[in-house]
């Protein structure tokens, strides 16, 4: 036990000390904050707008130009207007090719055609090459669509006044449980990231750490310094006081970062993270952690070299990052049966189970019955791991072949 408590301890204590830790664990709390904050600012104020220039072929010839006066009147950055407009109110083949050309040539960042049916059709073309014209294209809708509204009012003879009252929506205010105060966009915004959050906290302590775990048996197993410590310690105390030491330095880490994530809901008047929240994110991570850190080791003993590891790692580092792919899905849709199955799978539990607590999801039977899966699969992987590694630990230059590993696992 003192063994493990030793070699624990090193690891611990040289990874705290890298310029390289220190960066990561307090840089990467400031860089976000500081992006963010940046972000915002630059929002703002508006900063990065650039004039958009679009063109629109108005087969109708009384749309086009009115559109165009709404927009580059509405939408201002500092008194300059962010759209202008090139109206052509005479369609032609050749007016369509010369808008295509400078969208091509990336004078023109799209055109619009009004189609003379507008009014039965009610459908607008949009041509363009960039991705993010959703708002502008939006702009547009909404404009034209206050326009035809206009026009139907002067049509029926109705009241112009009548306008307001009809285009008035219910706007729905949203309310912590249990609290009065209104949430702001902000707020909104900030309960709508938090789980995410969650899961980059676990995510960057499980997955990185097991990774640092690898690559520190493979710098030591290359250097032969493993042979010197198996000669004081034994392969299992090894094992653990690895294991642990770097288990201590992710579970310091993420305290660290829990505390920033919880200064910044106490910034926006949210509370984020309550003890039982704590206790169950710091057990799930452990738990993660275990299995990964079991995983990673043993493919650590396989190999010389980092790089034929990380080829070996490439698929199990896919199956990692599903959990990020899928995040909104959690958000929107918790209790859907694709969430609920993953859940039950171990290399996906303790990612998918923290990020259904941040959003109140997770029973409490659910919780149970996942811990106790975690807990058997970290049981039987270290078993296999450490099979894996009490063997191949010391066997320099021979490539190691899938059934040579199985019969050492059977064994």
């Amino acid at each position: 036990m003192n063994k493990i408590i030793i070699i624990a301890w090193h690891e611990f204590k040289i990874r705290v000390r890298s310029k390289w830790f220190l960066i990561s664990t307090f840089g990467l709390p400031l860089l976000i904050i500081g992006i963010s904050l940046l972000s915002g600012y630059i929002a703002g104020a508006g900063l990065g707008l650039s004039e958009k220039h679009y063109g629109i072929i108005d087969e109708t010839g009384e749309y086009g130009r009115a559109i165009s006066q709404k927009l580059e009147k509405r939408y201002t950055s500092d008194g300059v207007p962010q759209y202008r407009f090139t109206v052509e109110n005479k369609p032609s083949q050749e007016i369509k090719s010369a808008f295509e050309t400078l969208v091509g040539d990336g004078n023109m960042d799209g055109y619009f055609i009004i189609p003379a049916h507008i009014a039965d059709s009610m459908e607008v073309s949009f041509y363009s090459k960039q991705v993010g014209s959703f708002r502008d294209v939006s702009r547009f809708e909404n404009a034209l669509n206050d326009i035809l509204l206009m026009q139907r009012v002067e049509v029926y003879g109705l009241d112009s006044s009548l306008v307001d009252v009809l285009k008035a929506r219910v706007n729905v205010s949203s309310y912590e449980l249990g609290k009065e105060d209104k949430l702001s966009g902000g707020q909104e915004f900030f309960r709508y990231m938090m789980p995410f959050a969650f899961l980059f906290l676990l995510f960057m302590g499980v997955f990185m750490g097991a990774q640092l775990l690898m690559r520190g048996i493979i710098e030591e197993r290359s250097n032969r310094v493993i042979e010197m410590m198996l000669s004081v310690a034994h392969y299992n105390e090894l094992m653990a006081g690895k294991i642990i030491g770097l288990a201590g330095l992710g579970i310091s880490q993420s305290l660290l970062y829990l505390i920033v994530l919880a200064g910044v809901g106490t910034y926006y008047g949210i509370n984020v993270i309550d003890s039982v929240m704590i206790i169950l994110f710091l057990v799930y991570f452990i738990l993660g952690y275990l299995w990964w850190a079991a995983v990673f080791m043993a493919i650590g003993s396989l190999f010389d070299s980092e790089q034929d590891a990380q080829q070996a790692v490439g698929f199990i580092s896919i199956l990692a990052v599903i959990p990020i792919m899928l995040w909104t899905l959690v958000i929107e849709s918790p209790n859907s049966t694709l969430v609920n199955v993953l859940s039950y799978i171990p290399i996906f539990t303790p990612y998918f189970m923290i990020m259904k607590l941040a959003v109140s999801a997770a029973s409490p039977f659910q919780v149970g019955i996942t811990l106790i899966i975690m807990v058997v699969a970290v049981y039987y992987t270290m078993r296999i791991a450490g099979k894996v590694f009490r063997t191949a630990i010391l066997l320099y230059g021979k490539r190691i072949t899938l059934p040579e590993i199985l019969r050492w696992i059977r064994t």
